[in-house]
């Protein structure tokens, strides 16, 4: 796949004095490239197969314009398998990395910010990576550069019907 991505983000307040919003104000020009394989059963209820993906995304360094400037590089591996019965078990594995591409530095809304349900559960939003600590002596997350995670589920349909299933995980990951 290839995909052209054209943001603008504006920022008109700013809570912290020392939160620098530089690099995130302006436009985002940017191209995608990804390679999919998809060997799933069912893309939304997921019992057997895998996937794997792997992406570069490159912003201001093509020629497209904007303000902003990294190369964005993703991999991810995603393996099913029924067990016994109607349990499933479930693997996601990711990383990812986030390098700074001609004189700007890399814009704080690229980062990755790990942490909540979508990817490491048990955690607050955003709680997993660097922070820092505001004037009001709150953490603050920065994100990171590179982030690796790792999903282990066990999945049960409790009543399938309403969608109701039980789920067994460990998730393992990190943001630098």
């Amino acid at each position: 796949y290839a995909t052209y991505k054209n943001e603008g983000l504006r920022i008109t307040e700013v809570k912290d004095a020392q939160t620098d919003t530089s690099l995130d104000r302006g436009v985002l020009s940017s191209v995608v490239l990804s390679l999919i394989r998809d060997r799933r059963n069912n893309r939304f209820e997921t019992t057997s197969g895998d996937y794997q993906s792997a992406s570069v995304e490159t912003a201001g360094v093509v020629g497209l314009g904007g303000d902003k400037t990294f190369v964005k590089l993703g991999l991810n591996n995603r393996y099913y398998k029924r067990l016994v019965g109607d349990l499933v078990f479930r693997n996601n594995v990711e990383y990812g990395q986030l390098m700074q591409a001609g004189g700007r530095g890399v814009p704080p809304a690229e980062r990755y910010f790990l942490g909540g349900p979508n990817n490491l559960k048990g955690y607050q939003y955003f709680t997993v990576g660097p922070t820092r600590t505001t004037t009001a002596g709150t953490q603050e997350p920065l994100g990171g550069l590179v982030q690796m995670l790792a999903l282990f589920e066990l999945e049960y349909p409790l009543i399938r019907e309403a969608g109701l299933k039980s789920v067994l995980f460990y998730d393992a990951g990190n943001a630098f």
